[in-house]
């Protein structure tokens, strides 16, 4: 379908109640224009509108009658023009290519966050479809595509019919997919003890698509690169069983609960993927680094305005909301939280509820304070660090646990009391794996007592803070570690302080450090799979190998352009796990000619922010090149987050604002950082590459 039509006209009648007599009708209403409407009572005659009034920024529309409107049932007509967008919301046109190359336009939704205020196409020429009766469901969850789709198709264990829908030519590539959905269904059935409602399941894949993932009820869409390529999915289909949320304060329910239930899923399907382990790094630490900051949110945050609720689609109510739902899974035990689980889904079946609500199941199920427990969790922001002090006496070992708020600006100084509810296991070298003691640490402080501690066994503890340089001592140790998440870690942790160093005089000896840490991971390795190894070894390949080319290690950088140009030449095709380091290691140490040869094919929309973001993570020139693209002027270090503040109060982005304010703090805090710690890690580096002292 070619779908060139942008802009559509069409009437629509629905059915409506007046509950109280009125001449005023308010719509939600976005991107249209009303040509006429009328209201037509039952058994009476048609009244219509004379005015329009569009309250734009709240996205609605007043029709006002020249009379009253009275108490009972009718029809109302509304004739409207309006535009099918480019903007991936709404109903909207996403642009692909058929195997001939042609290009066609599929017509989309996306309405999470968005209600339907927009209109459908309406040509005569179009044939009339019709459809199975929808049940009772939230209007965000509605999903239409019409376009041109291969699809692969199986049947789950219980039933459920289940599709992969791809661009056409692609059918094969949505087999992992379906593999994966026709587990998954089964597995959520048996773990809720509710059965998915719906008698088919469909995945979609859009070329042109804003999020990763959108769990539309029986038609989940995805970005092309999560459906079609990703070899570790975790399905949107879990949250085919989150009951509706009454509001978007609740947001975190549906997306914090679903990102923690999806890691559960893939360990149930994939137990060799150490997923959980993976959580620590890609959620856990995530949610940590957002909320450490004095322009955090809490977890439940109240939506007075829908321009408001773009703000709260952030890393505390997915990975924060997933940390805290895994902290009171562990808290109540598997039993306990599937049985209530059960109760406050068939309880909430096709209904809306709130946070409270779900506590209210737990708590019934497990016996224990889960909404007192968790409300310190969800609505107030931050999170406490627990500081043990231990004194043996005789075979017994008292620990005094205490909390205080963390920040990432220093030690919390404010006058507000923050204590969070946190329970806590204790266990000892005896048996590391095993509690020995739970406790709820529920105030300021409390002191337990371990009994039969012998005094050289440990007590484990997590607590202090130290300096940057101690880090890097740290992080040395780790040189011969196999795991890919710590790995993925130490990465992460070293990107950020190979950017806070970009503009001193020892960068390049931070990237030595780095290709020290790395090499030998990089050399045992090696480009090639190996017989017997998994997918883990696969990710730690692309994410040392990345690394060292990024750090500028010669022979990665080298091996990487040759596989680039056999690439290129059809040589040999680089394999998906490769691609990325390769890429990444080409165009970082690349020309122009070598961003040519990349850039084969436009951007599309939704990746234009990673092209920015990539440009800014590459270098201290990229930073400034991002910058100047953004602000049209580029800026002074030290003048980074005044001229970033300044940009964005001539430039409102209010969809945006709290990230901004993030942004800014974060400014300041490297700046601190780099203060506090500068001289210390350039010595420390410096004397990494000193001789050793000679010997007398």
């Amino acid at each position: 379908m070619v779908f060139l039509f942008l802009v559509t006209q069409r009437v629509i009648s629905s059915f409506i109640a007046v509950t109280n007599t009125t001449n005023q009708i308010v719509m939600n209403c976005a991107d249209i224009d009303i040509i006429t409407a009328s209201f037509v009572p039952e058994g009476g005659e048609e009244i219509n509108a004379t005015g329009f009034n569009y309250q734009n920024e709240d996205e609605k529309v007043t029709l006002s009658f020249p009379s009253a409107l009275q108490k009972g049932s009718g029809t109302l007509k509304i004739d409207f023009v309006g535009e099918l967008n480019d903007k991936m919301k709404g109903f909207y046109r996403s642009k692909y290519a058929i195997p001939s190359g042609e290009i066609h336009y599929a017509a989309v939704t996306q309405f999470e966050n968005v209600i339907d205020r927009k209109p459908c196409p309406d040509d005569e020429n179009l044939v009339e479809m019709k459809f199975a009766r929808t049940p009772i469901m939230s209007t965000y969850l509605v999903a239409f595509v019409v376009g041109e789709y291969d699809y692969v198709e199986t049947k789950s264990s219980d039933g459920v019919i289940v599709r992969v829908y791809t661009p056409l030519g692609k059918g094969e590539q949505g087999r992992f997919a379906l593999e994966v959905a026709a587990k998954t269904l089964p597995f959520y059935k048996d773990y809720f003890n509710v059965p998915y409602p719906l008698p088919k399941i469909d995945l979609i894949a859009i070329a042109d698509f804003a999020a990763g993932a959108m769990e539309n009820w029986g038609l989940v869409t995805y970005r092309e690169t999560a459906l079609l390529i990703d070899p570790k999915k975790s399905c949107s289909s879990s949250r085919q069983w989150v009951a509706l949320v009454e509001w978007w304060t609740h947001l975190w329910l549906n997306e914090g609960f679903a990102s923690w239930i999806e890691y559960l899923c893939v360990d149930h399907c994939f137990p060799e993927y150490d997923i959980w382990t993976q959580f620590v790094s890609a959620d856990y630490t995530r949610a940590l680094d957002l909320d450490a900051l004095d322009n955090s949110h809490p977890i439940e945050v109240n939506v007075g305005h829908p321009s408001e609720v773009d703000e709260i689609f952030d890393a505390i109510s997915y990975s924060k909301g997933a940390s805290v739902i895994r902290m009171l899974h562990d808290y109540i035990g598997d039993e306990d939280f599937r049985n209530g689980m059960n109760v406050y889904l068939l309880k909430f079946q096709h209904k809306n509820a709130s946070t409270e609500d779900l506590w209210d199941s737990l708590e019934q199920s497990s016996g224990k304070p889960i909404a007192a427990l968790m409300n310190s969790w969800t609505k107030q922001m931050g999170f406490p660090i627990i500081l043990v002090e231990q004194e043996q006496q005789g075979d017994d070992r008292v620990l005094k646990l205490s909390q205080k708020k963390f920040c990432a600006s220093g030690p919390y100084n404010g006058d507000e009391c923050h204590n969070w509810m946190v329970p806590i296991s204790i266990c000892t070298s005896d048996d590391p794996a095993c509690s020995k003691m739970n406790v709820l640490l529920d105030c300021a402080e409390i002191t337990v007592t371990v009994k039969n501690v012998a005094p050289d066994q440990w007590v484990k503890a997590r607590a202090g803070m130290i300096s940057t340089v101690e880090v890097l001592k740290v992080m040395e140790a780790f040189v011969n570690e196999p795991n890919y998440t710590v790995w993925s870690d130490l990465s992460c942790n070293l990107g950020i302080l190979s950017t806070l160093l970009a503009n001193t005089d020892y960068h390049e000896e931070i990237q030595e450090f780095i290709r020290d840490l790395f090499i030998p991971i990089g050399q045992k390795l090696g480009w090639d799979t190996k017989p017997g190894e998994g997918h883990l070894d696969a990710l730690l390949r692309g994410l040392v190998l990345g690394k060292l080319g990024k750090a500028g290690h010669k022979p990665t950088l080298e091996e990487a352009r040759r596989r680039f140009r056999d690439h290129e030449d059809g040589k040999q095709i680089l394999p998906a796990d490769l691609r990325s380091p390769v890429y990444l290691t080409v165009l970082k140490h690349g020309d122009s000619t070598t961003l040519e040869a990349m850039l084969k094919e436009e951007v599309r929309p939704q990746d234009t922010v990673s092209v920015i973001g990539g440009v800014a993570g590459s270098s201290k020139h990229g930073r400034k090149a991002a910058w100047k693209f953004l602000s049209v002027d580029g800026f002074a270090v030290d003048k980074m987050a005044a001229e970033v503040k300044s940009f964005f109060e001539s430039h409102p982005a209010p969809a945006a604002e709290r990230t901004v304010q993030q942004c800014c703090e974060n400014i300041l805090l490297n700046a601190a950082w780099l203060k506090r710690d500068s001289e210390l890690i350039h010595e420390y580096l410096l004397q990494r590459k000193a001789p050793p002292a000679a010997k007398v």
